[in-house]
């Protein structure tokens, strides 16, 4: 469902049934990775010597607060500033009626798209990710 109480919910299951046999959460959006932590503190996690490496999508400003406390080991930020400055750069390009790699460093793949790549963020280069919501 892609949000925190669904994560939540999930992970209490996945805890229940599975206990210390979970060695790391992965999930498919920041909202679910922090329902995940919510449940793994209720669990006893991140307290004296427990400790669940927990990843999330989306680069969202309360998971990288998490990554500043500790309790979130990474996220993947979707950029969105060169998303949309790979979009006008081409967009330019065509109006102005030249090639629309012209004068860019965009690369056009198989499919004639424009891959932006995703950006890992952990604790040591989240400053980057901070920018990216001025």
């Amino acid at each position: 469902m892609w949000d925190s109480v669904k994560g939540k919910e999930l992970m209490d299951a996945w805890l229940a049934k599975h206990g210390d046999e979970i060695e790391f959460v992965i999930c498919n959006n920041d909202g679910m990775a922090l329902g995940a932590i919510e449940s793994l503190k209720g669990n006893g996690y991140f307290g004296e010597g427990t400790y669940m490496p927990v990843v999330g999508v989306d680069a969202i400003p309360d998971a990288l607060e998490q990554i500043k406390s500790n309790y979130m080991a990474g996220t993947v930020l979707n950029d969105a500033k060169n998303q949309g400055k790979a979009t006008f750069d081409l967009a330019y390009n065509v109006a102005m009626g030249v090639d629309p790699l012209e004068g860019t460093d965009w690369e056009l793949d198989g499919n004639k798209a424009v891959r932006v790549p995703y950006v890992a963020v952990t604790i040591d280069n989240i400053e980057f990710a901070e920018e990216a919501y001025k």
